[in-house]
């Protein structure tokens, strides 16, 4: 196993969604969005109702879960059984995290990168720039681009208010385009707009999400602090009305 494609080369795609009693918020949304960049990049279509009778079998409908649906490419080059794929579900009881969080800056990456828009195995450079942002005492790392415009963090997506506006770096960018972010889009609740470190002087508040968190509060980016009570505009925990039962 540690030979095949994916180990070697981190030929894997993934979705990691928040199980709360059978139920996940908009499931179909990360269904759709493995399933598209599985097709886009070579692997084979997905079966819905495998992946669902998969997700059944690792969990119990009284419990909250953490799971994750990877997709990897196994055999190849350097292995000696023939290229294949295989879909793998894990879960983890889910426990809930801080709710508030620091950031650190990382990088910069490359400009525009598209593969940073798949959620994928290959991400050296985020388990890097998170692995020294913890060594300095900070919860994630933020990262910038080589014309210095803020991107994502490790797991989630960012917001920025500035000028009394909140403004989330565009996916043009090369960024995950996150199921929450659209969902606060969608609401009118933020707007796709670039920020870049020249602008981190006049942000008033920061705040990281994604749908398994939600929205996160951030009172601190390295040097620059930010005033707390106008970082939490939405809760942390995600709205009920989009929930969808896998049972």
């Amino acid at each position: 196993m540690i030979y095949d494609d994916f180990a070697i080369y981190g030929e894997s795609l993934f979705e990691t969604v928040l199980v709360k009693k059978g139920h996940i918020w908009r499931w179909s949304d990360h269904f759709d969005r493995l399933n598209k960049s599985c097709q886009d990049n070579g692997f084979l279509e997905l079966d819905h109702d495998q992946i669902v009778a998969k997700l059944r079998s690792v969990i119990r409908i009284d419990h909250d879960y953490l799971v994750r649906v990877t997709v990897v490419r196994i055999g190849g080059r350097w292995s000696e059984q023939p290229a294949g794929q295989r879909v793998d579900v894990r879960a983890r009881p889910y426990k809930i995290g801080a709710s508030r969080v620091t950031c650190q800056l990382s990088g910069p990456l490359a400009n525009e990168d598209p593969f940073r828009q798949l959620k994928s195995g290959s991400r050296l450079a985020y388990q890097l720039g998170l692995s020294q942002a913890r060594k300095q005492g900070f919860d994630e790392a933020l990262f910038y681009d080589q014309m210095g415009r803020l991107l994502e963090t490790s797991t989630s997506n960012c917001a920025f208010l500035l000028e009394g506006r909140w403004l989330t770096p565009p996916i043009e960018l090369g960024l995950l385009p996150g199921i929450y972010r659209k969902w606060l889009i969608e609401l009118g609740h933020l707007l796709p707009g670039v920020v870049t470190l020249q602008d981190l002087a006049r942000v008033e508040a920061m705040a990281l999400f994604n749908s398994v968190r939600g929205w996160l509060p951030v009172d601190r980016l390295g040097k620059f602090k930010f005033v707390s009570d106008k970082s939490t505009l939405f809760g942390q925990h995600l709205p009920v009305q989009e929930l969808q039962s896998i049972f």
